[in-house]
């Protein structure tokens, strides 16, 4: 798989990727599959939401006003067994959070949680050096992750080659990574 991600994330794509244009044989994002029509993004999703045992939020919306070259999702055993609820109507909820790129058929997940109470919450993002660290009660929801994600035909984005620098000196709009850019930065930004 990582040979393949290689021939996928050249130099010249990795600049197509900051440009905001489309990689690969097949577009994620307008791809469509079967009688429903659904992209491989949407795919991923159905595919998490049909396996009964997980609560499935996902975020499509560009974070608001700005622009995400990604799709957030996360995902969280659906019988509470990772939530805790806390003091004052705050709750925590611990679970996978998904990067699904939509310029190319590529995405990560890493361990991540919110917070809830009754004016709103917070959620954490995803950096190279958070990738696939899951903990033993979240093997089980990672397995359904990662078979969502084979099936609905993306390529997970190994740890190695996320922290590796881009191959040239990058201009790039992000609220979440700084210069030097890594390749994880240039499938996975959003600025407002």
């Amino acid at each position: 798989m990582e040979e393949k991600l290689d021939q996928l994330l050249t130099t010249v794509n990795l600049k197509r990727l900051l440009q905001g244009k489309q990689i690969g044989e097949r577009p994620p994002w307008r791809e469509k599959f079967g009688a429903k029509g659904r992209s491989r993004i949407f795919a991923a999703i159905d595919r998490l939401k049909s396996m009964g045992s997980l609560t499935v939020e996902a975020r499509l919306d560009a974070y608001g006003s700005g622009y995400a070259s990604f799709g957030d999702v996360f995902v969280y055993p659906r019988d509470g067994s990772t939530t805790t609820d806390l003091s004052g109507g705050h709750r925590t909820i611990r679970g996978i959070r998904i990067y699904l790129a939509i310029n190319a058929p590529v995405a990560a997940y890493g361990a991540s949680s919110v917070g809830r109470h009754a004016r709103g919450g917070s959620s954490s993002f995803l950096g190279p050096d958070a990738l696939y660290g899951i903990t033993e009660d979240l093997r089980r929801t990672e397995h359904h992750v990662r078979e969502a994600l084979a099936s609905s035909g993306f390529l997970l984005l190994p740890r190695s080659l996320a922290e590796r620098p881009l191959p040239f000196e990058a201009e790039l709009r992000t609220n979440l990574g700084e210069p030097p850019y890594r390749v994880f930065d240039a499938l996975f930004h959003w600025f407002d």
